[in-house]
């Protein structure tokens, strides 16, 4: 049997090697598109997630959901007031005067 020649081993192992290559870098791709779709499924339901709890807020922050919460904590709409003008508060005192 015949020995190959120098050219065609290295034509054989550069062959190898780039069948080699292509399979790692195949096995690559697939796992980094396995992660991307992972990553996508996240992201819908992120979205998702945000857009419910968006809707909780309007909810919770209507003024009728507001009112009612602040009636369950005990307050009470404001009651008219009057100020008078001028109204003597204390009297003032005369520290020198003879007692």
């Amino acid at each position: 049997m015949t020995s190959l020649p120098k050219l065609a081993k290295i034509i054989i192992s550069i062959t190898l090697f780039l069948l080699l290559l292509q399979v790692v870098v195949a096995n690559r791709l697939t796992t980094a598109g396995l992660t991307l779709d992972s990553l996508a499924d996240q992201e819908q339901e992120l979205r998702q997630e945000n857009e419910l709890l968006e809707r909780k807020i309007a909810t919770f922050s209507s003024l009728t959901q507001v009112a009612q919460k602040a009636a369950e904590a005990g307050f009470v709409k404001p009651q008219p007031f009057y100020l008078i003008p001028e109204f003597p508060v204390a009297q003032e005192l005369n520290v020198n005067a003879p007692r």
